[in-house]
C-alpha cells in the first residue's frame, strides 16, 4: 500500500519543483539575453541607426528595426524590420536633392520600361521598394513611365510632373546609378552598371533618417 505524503513533505516537494521551474526559466531568459547581447556586439551604428549583421541562409544581411505609431489605432505601434544586403557604411550610391519625407498616404511608383531587359535585379528592387513603403503604412499605386505602354497594358501612367499633387517614386534609366529627390519627385536612377538594389537600399536608409530628423525637429 502506497505511503501517504504528509503536508510537510508535500510542501517540500512543491518548493523543490518551483525551484527547478524557476531555474529553467532563468536559463531560458539568460540564453535570450546573451544571444541579444552578442548580436548587439556584432552590430554597428550608422547615422543614428543600430544595425546587426545576421545570416540569411549563407548570405549576410544587415538588420535594423524601429517602431512607428499606426494611424487610427489608439496608440498602437508597429515594429518594422529593415534588412539590407549592402552594408550601409559602404553603400557609395550618390544621393542628391531634398530630404525624403512623405506627406500623403498614397504614393505612386513608376517603372521605366527602357531598362528592365538588361537589369536582372530590377523586379526584385521594385518589389523591395513597394514592400518598404507598404510596410510603413503607405498605399502604393504602381504604374509605368511610358504613357503609350501604360495605356496598352491598362496601367496608370506614373512619372514625375504628371500631377503636382502626387508623391512619386520613379525608376528611370540614366548615365550613373543614384538617388535624386526634388520635392515630390523621388528618382531611382539606374545606370549601365545596374546597381538598382543598392540605390533602393540607399533610398530606404535615407528615408528613415530623414523621417526621424523631421519628427525630432
Amino acid at each position: 500500500m502506497a505511503k501517504k505524503l504528509t503536508g510537510k513533505t508535500e510542501k517540500k516537494l512543491e518548493h523543490q519543483l518551483l525551484w527547478v521551474v524557476g531555474f529553467v526559466v532563468f536559463l531560458i531568459v539568460l540564453y535570450f539575453a546573451a544571444n541579444a547581447f552578442f548580436k548587439y556586439l556584432n552590430g554597428f551604428d550608422y547615422e543614428g541607426m543600430h544595425f546587426t549583421k545576421e545570416k540569411y541562409g549563407d548570405k549576410p544581411v544587415y538588420h535594423h528595426y524601429y517602431y512607428y505609431k499606426q494611424p487610427g489605432s489608439n496608440g498602437g505601434v508597429i515594429q518594422y524590420n529593415l534588412y539590407l544586403l549592402q552594408d550601409p557604411r559602404t553603400n557609395n550610391i550618390t544621393f542628391e536633392g531634398d530630404s525624403i519625407f512623405f506627406n500623403r498616404t498614397i504614393l505612386y511608383v513608376g517603372i521605366d520600361s527602357s531598362y528592365p531587359e538588361y537589369c536582372r535585379d530590377n523586379s526584385a528592387a521594385v518589389v523591395d521598394m513597394t514592400s518598404f513603403l507598404r510596410g510603413n503604412n503607405f498605399i502604393v499605386e504602381i504604374g509605368l513611365g511610358n504613357k503609350t505602354l501604360a495605356r496598352e497594358k491598362g496601367m496608370t501612367h506614373v512619372a514625375c510632373g504628371i500631377n503636382k499633387a502626387w508623391e512619386v517614386v520613379e525608376f528611370i534609366a540614366g548615365n550613373e546609378t543614384g538617388v535624386k529627390v526634388n520635392g515630390n519627385c523621388h528618382q531611382i536612377i539606374v545606370g549601365p552598371e545596374c546597381r538598382v538594389q543598392d540605390a533602393v537600399e540607399k533610398f530606404k536608409v535615407r528615408a528613415i533618417i530623414d523621417s526621424r530628423l523631421a519628427s525630432e525637429s
